[in-house]
């Protein structure tokens, strides 16, 4: 009885998030919540940063087919977010990064637009399971400092997070340091750089 019911559920929600679009069926992405050491090693450098002014940025990705005419309700485009920070210190990593303001796209951002196109032009609803950190401070109270550490891929001609929510409080400054010596010999680029005065 009871995977009856589950079944129809399913199927109800499907049917809701096809004629809602992305938003009803945005809410059934998953994540998978990794430990620190294994964000490191997915990760390119270790930045203290604080929010830069403007603090995003977003940019319109169409999925229109080639031959088609562009309609913003059956093809709408895929909305590329950046957040924007300006870089403090370099923890780990590339130290001529430091005064630069960066924009820093979404973790997965190529798969999260394949999922969108295939939703819109195949009718194809399957979420993939993107990988996430949980910060010391989620659930509670956010810290109070605007600064944070912050954990990317990528090179300086496109930076995203290593993954989701992939930054930290500077108060755990100790723990990403101590993390840092235990993946080093994993990821031999991201190299903890001496401390500067800031």
């Amino acid at each position: 009885m009871r995977l009856i019911l589950l079944s129809i559920l399913l199927v109800v929600f499907t049917a809701v998030g096809q004629r809602l679009g992305p938003s009803v069926a945005l809410a059934s992405e998953s994540r998978e919540e990794l430990q620190l050491d294994d964000v490191l090693r997915r990760t390119t450098v270790v930045l203290l940063a604080e929010p830069a002014t403007p603090t995003a940025r977003t940019a319109e990705v169409a999925i229109t087919p080639e031959g088609k005419q562009a309609d913003p309700v059956k093809y709408p485009p895929y909305v590329r977010r950046w957040q924007r920070w300006l870089v403090r210190a370099v923890v780990a990593g590339s130290p001529a990064l430091v005064g630069q303001v960066l924009e820093i796209g979404e973790a997965d951002w190529q798969t999260r637009l394949e999922v969108h196109r295939r939703y819109y032009l195949e009718g194809v609803s399957k979420w993939p399971i993107y990988e996430a950190y949980c910060p010391s401070y989620a659930g509670g109270s956010p810290p109070r400092s605007a600064e944070r550490l912050i954990m990317l891929s990528g090179s300086a001609k496109a930076w995203q997070f290593a993954v989701d929510d992939a930054m930290e409080s500077t108060g755990q400054l100790p723990k990403i340091k101590e993390a840092l010596r235990r993946v080093g010999p994993d990821n031999p680029r991201l190299q903890p750089v001496a401390p500067r005065g800031r």
